[in-house]
């Protein structure tokens, strides 16, 4: 019987530390990012690429770099160069996600109507065709799973200057 429990106790030791090297190693896989980027994609009349993602679960920071989102045309609509958050590991123990920092490194963004005063931005983002779903009303007496905090938010801006004559 001790044998037993010894062997059951190595085998669950070995399968949880090869399924959290497995989540370590593809969290930041490009080839995992690309996959769920391809299935967002199909799920929107417009296109998002980005071209990082480093997520480092030790330290709960999420950095996005290089973000774009393009109409069905593919003309970019909105961007930013780097996005940064830093979230409080501790605090997910009580229940709260504490963002530290967020920052926002040279956003942009063009706001443009199409022939049918809609933004051309929410075109690249919602079907025209769809529906807002049926409001789901929530039981009385529950909670948020979360408490979420903003600490500290930044927005860097790069200005460029375009005449035209």
């Amino acid at each position: 019987m001790k044998r037993f429990v010894c062997i059951t106790a190595i085998v669950l030791t070995t399968l949880t530390v090869l399924l959290i090297g497995t989540v370590l190693i593809g969290i930041n896989n490009n080839y995992v990012h690309q996959t769920v980027l391809s299935r967002v994609n199909t799920l929107i009349p417009g296109t998002i690429t980005v071209g990082t993602i480093h997520i480092s679960l030790l330290t709960m920071k999420l950095e996005i770099r290089e973000l774009a989102v393009a109409d069905s045309s593919g003309r970019k609509l909105a961007g930013f160069k780097r996005l940064l958050v830093d979230i409080s590991p501790g605090a997910l123990i009580h229940r709260k996600v504490i963002i530290q920092e967020a920052l926002i490194d040279n956003p942009r963004v063009i706001l443009d109507t199409d022939s049918t005063g809609q933004l051309t931005l929410l075109n690249a983002l919602v079907k025209p065709d769809t529906t807002p779903a049926e409001t789901v009303k929530k039981p009385q007496g529950t909670s948020k799973p979360f408490q979420i905090e903003l600490h500290k938010f930044n927005i860097q801006w790069r200005v460029n200057t375009i005449f035209s004559t």
